[in-house]
């Protein structure tokens, strides 16, 4: 039976729940923070291999793969800024994918982990098939996302019931618990 907005709720049922600003906001804080440490991560490990980072690795692939005329119209238009404004632009994707990611990752963690590793994918298969690349450059991308999901999951984690004798359970959760102690935990990340 379908519960209608003139029925009333039953007493011992959870409230239904909807995102608030504060989850969305938290959601949006995780994201990013997640990216950094993803991009910082992977960057690291290119250093340490003597490869290019994950965002030059995806930049320069695209490069390789548009069209002639796309590379002379982005040269028309964006002189001798174009690898810049193509590296900008895979900014903004990035931004907005984290953001989406840490959103997401609020309602359906597993949805929000899958996606960070289709990013990481993506990234590795960018980097290992691009002209002149090495061995190892599909490492980085790789390690990004590793890193990025395991401070996205651990921002996010889903609420613990925790109980006591004599105290009816109540839930903790890095994002609702204490708004002040997740800042802390995602500046610690960032």
């Amino acid at each position: 039976m379908t519960q209608t907005a003139a029925e009333p709720r039953d007493a011992d049922a959870p409230p239904p729940t909807s995102p608030t600003r504060a989850d969305r906001t938290d959601g949006l804080v995780a994201g990013l923070v997640a990216l950094a440490v993803g991009l910082a991560g992977a960057s690291l490990v290119a250093a340490v291999v003597k490869v290019d980072g994950p965002f030059v690795s995806v930049g320069n692939r695209f490069i390789d793969s548009t069209p002639r005329w796309v590379k002379e119209r982005a040269i028309d238009l964006f002189g001798t800024n174009d690898k810049r404004a193509l590296l900008t632009g895979v900014a903004v994707v990035l931004v907005l994918l984290a953001i989406g990611a840490g959103r997401l990752a609020r309602r359906r963690l597993g949805a929000a982990l899958a996606g960070v590793g289709v990013v990481g994918v993506v990234g590795a298969v960018a980097a290992a098939t691009r002209t002149g690349s090495q061995g190892l450059d599909w490492l980085p991308p790789v390690i990004g996302a590793l890193g990025a999901a395991a401070v996205l999951w651990f921002l996010s984690r889903r609420p613990r019931v925790r109980t006591t004798d004599a105290v009816a359970p109540t839930f903790e959760s890095p994002l609702t618990h204490d708004r002040r102690r997740f800042l802390i935990q995602a500046g610690a990340y960032g």
